[in-house]
Formats: structure tokens, sequence, C-alpha cells
């Protein structure tokens, strides 16, 4: 067997001899919030990746889920969705065992999935992991040539040397455009016309027609004529 402990991240690790049959890689690690919304771990091949497992934790409106699939010629294929059991924060330990027919893939000691081999395990030639992850421990079990010699999974000449756990990532949120207010186009100026005003008429009242008074005519006064009469009578005469 052989143990890799906190690898920097992103970590790639030889595999010279193929991932068996009854292999097992077990991977111990903490699941951290950061802009990759999750993490990866993949099995490079001969002719591309064997094995692809993304972990998708639905952050910045991303998806939530887990997809497994292979690379082919430069193309993924055909996805696997299942349910994501990952929580952000919380320790996790991920088992990958290698059967004749498919990889079994458990998480916490729990079943997640099976995947069928679309490439020859013996192909696989690396370990990757990538993304918002910190990872303690990853433990290589049942490789051919790896474990009685106690060659390293992927030795070569250079020393490995452990690298203290990363600190939690810090996620800044992007500064938020400044607020563009555009002001309402002022409404057109309307200029009100009044009518013209209507001439006063002058209303001439109609002077009074003069009030004539017209008298009755007088009767003529007729005064008494006296006729003196020298014998000492006197005569009235009147007319009438």
């Amino acid at each position: 067997m052989h143990i890799i402990e906190f690898p920097v991240i992103p970590c790639t690790t030889p595999i010279y001899n193929g991932f068996n049959h009854d292999a097992v890689v077990d991977i111990h690690g903490d699941l951290l919030q950061g802009p990759q919304n999750g993490f990866v771990i993949e099995f490079p091949s001969r002719e591309g990746i064997a094995f692809h497992m993304s972990v998708r934790m639905g952050l910045y409106g991303g998806e939530n889920t887990i997809v497994l699939n292979n690379m082919r010629n430069g193309s993924f294929q055909i996805e696997e969705r299942h349910y994501n059991v990952f929580q952000l924060g919380a320790p996790f330990h991920v088992q990958i065992k290698s059967h004749s027919s498919h990889y079994s893939i458990h998480v916490n000691g729990n079943h997640l999935a099976h995947f069928h081999h679309r490439e020859d395990p013996c192909h696989v030639t690396a370990l990757t992991i990538r993304g918002d992850v910190r990872i303690q421990k990853i433990h290589f079990e049942h490789f051919i040539g790896m474990n009685g010699g106690g060659f390293q999974v992927g030795s070569s000449s250079a020393m490995v040397v452990a690298a203290p756990p990363p600190p939690p990532a810090v996620v800044i949120a992007p500064t938020p455009a400044p607020a563009v207010v555009i002001a309402p186009r002022p409404a057109p100026l309307v200029e009100v016309v009044l009518p013209p005003p209507r001439p006063i008429i002058e209303v001439v009242a109609p002077r009074p027609a003069p009030i004539v008074v017209v008298a009755p005519p007088r009767r003529p006064i007729i005064a008494p004529v006296v006729v003196i009469n020298k014998g000492g009578h006197h005569h009235h005469n009147r007319h009438h």
C-alpha cells in the first residue's frame, strides 16, 4: 500500500501499471467553498480519461449533482448523474474500487454508484484531483507491483514533500456595477393659448322720452257784469 498525505491541490500522481482489478483508492478530505463550485477526481488513461467524477455543489447558480463520465479523443461522452451527498465544510471519504466490469464508488461508507468500464482500467496512467477541496490522505491498495517491494504508486526520482493544508478559500464577491439612474425625458412644454377676450359691448340705455304733461284747458273766468241803473235798482246780467 501507499499513502500520500496533504498533497498540494491540484494534485497528479502517476500510476504505472494501471488500475487493476480489486485495486482500491481511498481519498479523505474536506470540501471547501470556492470559485470552482466543487472538485473533480479523474483517472487519465492512454485514450483520454478512463474515469471522471465531478462533484458540483450548486454554488453561483450552478448545478448541485455528481457527474460520472469518461473522455475519448478529447471529448466527454455520455454523462451519468447521481444525487449529491457531499456537504460544504464537512469531511468526506471517497472509495473507488476497480472490478472486472465496473468501478464501484462509495462516499462516507455508503454506495453511490457503479460506473461501467468504457476503457480498459489497465490503461489508467495517473490519478488527478483538483478543485475546491483540501485532501488529508490518499490511500492506494492492491496495485500490482507497487506494494510488496515498497514502491510508491507513481514513485519517481523526485521526493514528494507533504505540504501543509492550505488556508480556507476566501470568496470575494464581485464589485457590483454602479447603478445608472436614467432620468425620464421631460415632457415637452405645451404652450396654452388662451382665446382672445371677447370685446366689451357697452350697453347704452335709451334716453327716456320726455314726459309731457298736458293740462286740461282752463275754463275762462266770466266775471259778473254789474249794471247800475240810475233809477237805483241793480240789475244783474249773466251770460249763459
